[in-house]
């Protein structure tokens, strides 16, 4: 399964956080539930309850 693939508004979001030491990174949320980390090209799944109910309050 490629995750890029087919991957519409819909089914992603970004989220960008800044940590402590000024600098920002960027998450991007798959609806399955996976969660990119960009800065080190690494997934990770959540899991789904706690995913979707943040999923749920992301615009």
């Amino acid at each position: 399964m490629n995750l890029f693939d087919n991957q519409g508004d819909a089914n992603q979001k970004f989220i960008y956080i800044t940590l402590k030491d000024g600098s920002e990174v960027q998450l991007r949320l798959f609806k399955n539930g996976y969660i990119f980390y960009n800065s080190s090209h690494c997934f990770f799944k959540m899991d789904n309850e706690a995913f979707h109910k943040f999923w749920n309050e992301l615009n």
